[in-house]
């Protein structure tokens, strides 16, 4: 009888643990992409040491974990790069394969973009857009051309892809025309093109400036790009209107003063020093209107000294976190063979990356620094959906200088 009684209570003390592990169950419905914002298939991504799976062709993967907060490491044996991702608790991260710019599975497709002849002493920017996920390079087309071609690439979970060719006309210190023709681009057809007439050209944009201010502290590179941004399109629509470098304080940039699609201007001004260290500034502004390029200082590595000599397992890399709220991104590149293993943490210490790399790293030379994003207050944060199709998140990268490190002396 007392037999039986201990039997029938370790089956109701079990069923209570396994009762209560699925119910505090969640399930991790993610997505992987690559810096472009174009899906990533056929990467491993697990909680390490407990489940593993697979991204489909939309970049899209599901995981079952019992714990929370959770770790997610993703692997690309091919390009030989992997992440980790520390400290998460959403339930829906979209993770970024960080240093891979993934061509599998997408379609490229040639655009013949025909307009009448630029005259003399003007240059016009030729670009496509589309609200949907793409990547395509704007030309400029210079005085007396006719004719320019582009190159579409999408991801192949659609045959087809929505969008518009839009074509910019400048002199050296005012835009006179733009012009706009919707097209839907076609994986079958490689033959497409677009030709635009003087009546296409039906709205003036218009010219105005924007003043930019910069840091004073002195780098070896330091300058500025501007782009037109479309808040309805999605982010790979923005393109240059100018740019610059040098020792600069302060400028005057000619913009146009209005194109359609909820248009503002991207602003991004950086720095960077001899050694690698520097930031990049982001903001978004209008024409017409004043910003300040602000500088947060970066981060500084602290251990190991540069060029150590013995890297084992209880090494420890350590660096002070720089101004301002933000999360780190740890780049550790092995040289031969050629590998990069990043961290996305909010942690200011790690161990073990060449074991922890998933094979990644290799060999007996490496290198690494530190990528600090801002504002983000947790990778939690950074990992969230976005907002807009052409949201960024961060407002500014701050990056350390890069040391070495070696196994062995040979």
């Amino acid at each position: 009888m007392k037999i039986l009684s201990m039997r029938l209570l370790q089956i109701f003390l079990l069923s209570i643990l396994w009762s209560s592990q699925l119910f505090s169950q969640f399930n991790i419905k993610g997505k992987i992409t690559d810096e472009r914002n174009f899906p990533v298939s056929g990467v491993k991504v697990s909680i390490p040491g407990v489940v593993t799976s697979k991204s489909n062709d939309a970049g899209e993967f599901n995981l079952i974990s019992f714990t929370k907060p959770y770790d997610l490491f993703i692997v690309d044996g091919s390009s030989r790069t992997s992440v980790l991702y520390s400290n998460l608790s959403i339930e829906n991260p979209e993770l970024i394969l960080f240093g891979v710019k993934n061509s599998r599975n997408t379609y490229i497709e040639p655009l013949k973009v025909t307009f009448p002849e630029i005259p003399y002493g003007r240059s016009a920017i030729v670009k496509f857009i589309s609200e949907d996920v793409f990547y395509s390079a704007e030309v400029i087309s210079a005085s007396g051309e006719t004719t320019k071609l582009l190159t579409i690439e999408w991801p192949k979970y659609s045959s087809t892809l929505n969008g518009k060719v839009i074509y910019l006309e400048r002199e050296q210190l005012e835009f006179t025309r733009f012009g706009e023709k919707t097209i839907t681009t076609q994986s079958t057809n490689p033959n497409q093109s677009v030709k635009f007439t003087d009546a296409d050209f039906n709205r003036n944009p218009g010219s105005s400036t924007i003043y930019l201010s910069f840091p004073i502290l002195k780098y070896e590179l330091k300058g500025y790009d501007v782009f037109a941004d479309f808040l309805a399109f999605n982010r790979n629509s923005e393109f240059k209107i100018a740019g610059n470098n040098g020792d600069i304080v302060s400028t005057k940039v000619l913009v146009p003063s209005s194109l359609p699609f909820s248009y503002r201007l991207k602003v991004r001004g950086y720095g960077f020093g001899s050694d690698g260290s520097g930031f990049e500034n982001i903001v978004f502004a209008y024409p017409g209107t004043s910003y300040n390029l602000e500088e947060l200082s970066h981060p500084v590595l602290l251990a190991p000294q540069n060029n150590l000599i013995g890297y084992n397992k209880n090494t420890l890399f350590a660096f002070e976190s720089g101004s301002g709220a933000g999360i780190y991104l740890l780049r550790f590149t092995s040289f031969y063979p050629e590998g990069n293993f990043y961290v996305v943490t909010t942690d200011k210490n790690f161990i073990n990356p060449v074991e922890r790399s998933g094979g990644v790293l290799d060999g007996n030379e490496f290198k690494w620094r530190v990528m600090k994003y801002s504002p983000f207050s947790s990778v939690d944060d950074f990992v969230k959906q976005k907002l807009f199709a052409n949201d960024m998140g961060f407002k500014q990268i701050t990056i350390s200088a890069e040391r070495t490190f070696k196994i062995n002396a040979y």
